[in-house]
């Protein structure tokens, strides 16, 4: 994902694009992307892998932005499908979302990597209960919470 298209979701979603939060994009994107490498995540072919990051990391990579205004961008971004909002122990971790409606994603709890996946057998229950409570499924996600095969190895 390109800081133009965080850049585009934001503006096609209603949000002007100030120089805040262009900036905020473009540390977005170096946070996320930082930690591929295969020391701290377990890289495969054929899937995507990114990194989570927390607020108060985001904070400290943009000094000269307030807190809030940190604050309110990620729950924009969040809001409209852009960034994926994991919650862990220690709080919200926050990883670039591929999909705005179905999430599935494998957590490594020890270095962070997240692995967006998709689980056919989980679709189908969500639709079973969808159906079978008379409700309509607008959205949902799913995160399992792992260790990677390199924190296992380590």
């Amino acid at each position: 994902m390109s800081q133009n298209l965080l850049d585009k979701e934001l503006y096609n979603a209603g949000f002007t694009l100030t120089k805040p939060r262009k900036i905020v994009t473009k540390k977005i994107l170096e946070l996320s992307s930082n930690h591929l490498d295969g020391d701290l995540c377990c890289e495969s072919e054929g899937i995507d892998h990114s990194h989570t990051f927390g607020s108060e990391e985001l904070v400290s990579s943009a000094p000269d932005i307030g807190r809030a205004t940190i604050f309110r961008i990620l729950r924009n971004l969040s809001d409209i499908g852009s960034l994926c909002k994991i919650e862990t122990d220690g709080g919200a971790v926050y990883t670039r979302s591929t999909s705005s409606r179905h999430h599935h994603h494998l957590f490594c709890v020890k270095c962070g990597c997240v692995t967006d996946r998709h689980f056919p057998a989980f679709e189908k229950i969500m639709k079973n209960i969808s159906s079978t409570e008379d409700w309509n499924l607008i959205s949902h996600q799913l995160v399992v919470y792992m260790e990677c095969l390199n924190c296992t190895k380590k």
